[in-house]
Formats: structure tokens, C-alpha cells, sequence
């Protein structure tokens, strides 16, 4: 089954052999080819020779190992590529690698392409840590790799081109999401944080909470998204969100992500995490409510159309398919 992961700008997709000559153009200009020198592909047959062994020999989404084409949704041009791949180097850890080609820089592609790819890496591969290496005179992907929330860990000493050359070293952990029915010793933190972060009293929560623990019933659920022991964002399923529409279940609600944790690509995480728990729970859509236009369309999500709430008036509701672990 081949890649395509699509954001407000770009598709992100596996190489085919039309992309050689734009592979090897874009591999060769001044800016990319300092940095990537080891990717430069001097002619069509060198970047056909490569597409063919990323896509045969090395394409693996158990490792993982992929290395995608950065296309330009308005035109269809390849503009550069973004991958994981094991590094030898530093012990077959999973790197991070991109670029895109010199006339495109400086207009945010590469964040845009980092971001769907780390989502894609974490939801959909058995990837839980992505690595960077930059070199030290390479201060736009060092930007890049820290707006996509790596964290520098120090230095690395590798052979690059023949040479020993240091590098700044950063890593990137995937959250961990739980189920609060699974771990109840979270329940009166969840019960604290949902409230705080929505201002609804704090009973509601409780009886909503403590019935997705006891309940043999498919909802609801409750999730938090944890870094270490810290909470930094959360969702429920729950079979209505204050809609006169009863027909519709179940209901993604309350996601939110910690304002210092946000431009991370963790609400697109909690997003497909809360798909793939509804399909488990025998669930062929989701649905929402919000005030917001715009965000959850670039998630995929379809606007369904405005809908009473109990409270008065109208909300906009959004649906999109489950999906499977």
C-alpha cells in the first residue's frame, strides 16, 4: 500500500520515476547540496538508480524506513523529500531527513511536510523516538527541527564525506496517550484538568469520567496525553456533546493541547488516536461540534453542517471515517 499524506499545501508521497530529473535538480542546488552532500544525484540516471532502491530495497514501514517526494499541491512539482531512515552512525537510530530545493526555502514547506510526517511516523509505524543531527552552520534546519519540537541532547562526532564532523544532536518522543478506564490512578487528575481546561463543573466531569471506568457500555472514554508524568492535552468519546442530534455518536470532544506544547503536531496525534479507539469500539464514524473553521478540515475532517445545541443556537459539526489500528 503506497504513502499519501496531504496537507493544506503539499502531498507527501513515494517517489516515482517521472520525479528523477526534479530529484536530481533539486539535489544539486548550492544551499542542499552543502548541507545533504551525501544525497547529491549529479544526474536522472543516479536519482532513477535511487528511486528504485528507496522504494524496493529499503522501504519499510516495520524499521521505519521511507523517504517521501515533497509536491506542490498547486502545481504537481517536486520541490524536495522528507524521510526517516536508520543512521548508522549513532547506532541505527531513526533520523529525520529533508530538503527542499533553494528557490522554496524560507516559506515554511519543510515545518509543513516535518509535521505530517511525524504524525504519519507515530500513528502509523512502531517508531516511539525520532532523531536529528545538523550541522552546526545549518541554522534553518536547526529552526525547523526545533519548531517540530526535537530537543537538543547534546553533540555527536560522525563521519560525513570522510571527514569527523560534529553535529548538534536532537530527539523527539512520541506522547503517550491513555485511556483513563485503563488507568484509573489518573482519575482525579483527569477529572481536575478536563474542568480546569473547559470551565464545566467538575461533577459533570466526575459521573462522565467515573462511568467510562465501570461502564460495560462502549462509551464513553476519556484520553490524556502525557509527557513523563505531565499532563499536555486530552480528548473524550462520549455519545453526545450537549447536541439535539442523538442519532450521531460518538462525539470527539474536549481536545485540547498545552498552549507551551502547541505548533507540535499533538492535536493531529490526539486527532487519529481518538479514530482509531472509536473503530475499535465498533464505531464507523466521529463526529464533533466547534466554533473553530478550518483546522479540523486540514485534518481531514468534512463539515457536516450546523446543528441545535441543547444550550441554544447552532454549532458547526464535523464527521470523518474511523480508522483502523
Amino acid at each position: 500500500m503506497r504513502i499519501v499524506i496531504q496537507t493544506e499545501r503539499l502531498i507527501l508521497r513515494q517517489f516515482e520515476e517521472k520525479d528523477a530529473a526534479e530529484a536530481s535538480y533539486n539535489s544539486q542546488q548550492p544551499i542542499v547540496a552543502h548541507c545533504m552532500s551525501d544525497m547529491v544525484m549529479p544526474t536522472v540516471h543516479d536519482a532513477l538508480q535511487w528511486i528504485h532502491w528507496i522504494n524496493n530495497e529499503k522501504f519499510d514501514r516495520s524499521v521505519p524506513h521511507m523517504v517521501l517526494a515533497v509536491v506542490l499541491k498547486s502545481n504537481q512539482k517536486c520541490i524536495g523529500l522528507v524521510g526517516v531512515a536508520p543512521k548508522y552512525e549513532i547506532d541505527n537510530e531513526i533520523e529525520i531527513l529533508f530538503f527542499i530545493r533553494d528557490a522554496d526555502q524560507n516559506k515554511g514547506y519543510v515545518t509543513e511536510a516535518g509535521k505530517a510526517l511525524t504524525n504519519y511516523v507515530f500513528t502509523h509505524t512502531p517508531a516511539k523516538c525520532l532523531v536529528a543531527i545538523v550541522k552546526h552552520d545549518n541554522l534553518a534546519s536547526r529552526r525547523v527541527i526545533e519548531k517540530l519540537g526535537f530537543q537538543y541532547t547534546g553533540e555527536k562526532r560522525i563521519n560525513y564525506d570522510g571527514q569527523m564532523t560534529d553535529f548538534h544532536y536532537y530527539r523527539l518522543y512520541t506522547p503517550k496517550i491513555i485511556n483513563i478506564r485503563e488507568h484509573p490512578e489518573f482519575f482525579d487528575r483527569a477529572v481536575d484538568y478536563f474542568s480546569s481546561k473547559w470551565g464545566i463543573d467538575r461533577a459533570i466531569y466526575e459521573t462522565s469520567i467515573s462511568d467510562s471506568i465501570t461502564t460495560y457500555n462502549s462509551l464513553p472514554r476519556w484520553y490524556l496525553m502525557l509527557e513523563g508524568d505531565r499532563i499536555i492535552g486530552s480528548f473524550g468519546l462520549i455519545e453526545n456533546d450537549f447536541m439535539v442530534r442523538k442519532d450521531l455518536m460518538p462525539w470527539l470532544c474536549a481536545l485540547y493541547v498545552e498552549e507551551s506544547e502547541r505548533g507540535k503536531a499533538l492535536g493531529s496525534l490526539l486527532l487519529a488516536h481518538g479514530r482509531r479507539e472509536a473503530r475499535t469500539l465498533g464505531f464507523d464514524k466521529v463526529y464533533l461540534c466547534t466554533d473553530h473553521n478550518g483546522y479540523y478540515e486540514k485534518h481531514g475532517w468534512q463539515y457536516y453542517g450546523r446543528e441545535e445545541s441543547e444550550f441554544g443556537g447552532t454549532s458547526r459539526v464535523y464527521e470523518i471515517e474511523s480508522e483502523k489500528a
